[in-house]
């Protein structure tokens, strides 16, 4: 897209109050975004955060608990990391971490939570677990971000009882945190998109078995 040709040629072609703008113009901009933003070099004070508001809401209490609840959220993660720096924990020794992409991320996360809450799914948390990983590789440091993860979820789960959420809701929240936790700490190859609240665990233990088949039969296979 040549967007100094768009900017230059650019109309009002419906209004605000009775139409909705084509779907797939909205998607091609916002991947248009992503693409070129900077924000990795930290060339621009901003990033974006994807919240689809065009169809039902599932639950709308909690939907409206995660959103209203990100930026706490957010510097919890923060506050977590340099608690455990300060007490010299052992997993934190000498590590170093950008604040701004700390807080960035999890917000991110935050959203993806609040789309599936919205929509009763986990897509938007799949997808956001993919992105720990590239070509096999972990593009984390594992041994630092899953301690984060487990902390918000433990830290969400205690917010949501405060606000009294039902406990339904509170329980869909935790399955999604479980998703960032086991495929940043396990591998993307556990993630199915399914909506089985148990399935993070399952798939685990079935990774497990096929590793575990796949050595016996390597053991048991004669080489000529």
């Amino acid at each position: 897209m040549n967007w100094q040709k768009v900017i230059a040629k650019r109309k009002t072609t419906y209004s605000w109050l009775d139409k909705v703008p084509d779907r797939s113009l909205v998607d091609q901009i916002v991947q248009e975004l992503h693409d070129h933003c900077p924000s990795k070099q930290r060339k621009v004070p901003f990033y974006l955060d994807i919240i689809d508001n065009t169809e039902f809401n599932n639950d709308t209490e909690a939907y409206e608990f995660l959103l209203a609840s990100k930026d706490l959220i957010r510097q919890e993660a923060v506050n977590f990391i340099e608690e455990r720096i300060a007490i010299g924990d052992d997993t934190f020794i000498d590590y170093t971490y950008d604040k701004s992409k700390c807080l960035r991320d999890v917000g991110y996360v935050v959203s993806a939570y609040a789309n599936d809450i919205r929509y009763d799914t986990n897509k938007s948390t799949i997808e956001m677990a993919r992105g720990y990983w590239l070509n096999g590789k972990p593009q984390v440091r594992r041994f630092a971000e899953v301690p984060v993860h487990i902390h918000l979820k433990e830290f969400i789960g205690k917010l949501a009882t405060k606000s009294k959420l039902k406990s339904k809701s509170v329980k869909h929240i935790k399955s999604l945190c479980d998703i960032i936790i086991n495929v940043i700490e396990n591998g993307i190859e556990i993630v199915i998109s399914i909506n089985n609240i148990n399935a993070p665990q399952q798939l685990i233990e079935r990774k497990r078995k096929f590793e575990q088949n796949m050595d016996d039969n390597a053991q048991n296979k004669k080489f000529c």
